[in-house]
């Protein structure tokens, strides 16, 4: 006889027009309903999943709250290799979830190619910094441009 199957499932749901959010998570993890589900009224719901760092739960709320896409998650990691490492662990869940036998809605989602993931987060971030310095660089032009008012010697504020 085979061993049974042990793991952890979550589920997140929504109903628009109620305005309402729900999720929950089943595990063999003890007290794991205290670290993988987070939600809040009028910005949505997250599953971390087993192994769960507990700082992904507000930090994944606080994404939302901004209105956020996947993508733009993608864009918040810091580096190259948290990218592949996050995508790497989307596309096996993703896989793995296919073989399962489905437990609500069919899953609709496919894996994606990692290196094309961390070309298009590597083409936003360039942009990204890019950005940042040009607006920079036109705030200093304008801070030059903008004389200071003089102010005689003893009436200089510290």
């Amino acid at each position: 006889m085979a061993d049974p199957l042990v793991a952890t499932y979550s589920i997140a749901a929504c109903d628009l027009e109620a305005r309402q959010w729900g999720v929950a998570v089943q595990s063999k993890f003890l007290a794991v309903g205290s670290v993988v589900p987070w939600a809040e009224p009028e910005v949505g719901a997250i599953a971390t999943q087993a192994y769960a760092n507990p700082s992904y739960g507000p930090n994944g709320l606080a994404l939302l709250r901004e209105g956020l896409n996947a993508s733009a998650v993608v864009d918040r990691l810091t580096s190259e290799d948290e990218v592949r490492r996050h995508v790497t662990d989307f596309n096996e869940r993703v896989v793995a979830a296919r073989y399962r036998l489905p437990e609500g809605p069919p899953l609709v989602t496919m894996p994606r190619e990692v290196d094309a993931t961390v070309e298009a987060w590597r083409a936003r971030r360039t942009a990204r910094i890019a950005e940042q310095r040009r607006k920079a660089r036109e705030a200093l032009a304008q801070e030059r441009a903008t004389p200071s008012p003089k102010r005689r010697w003893w009436r200089r504020r510290g």
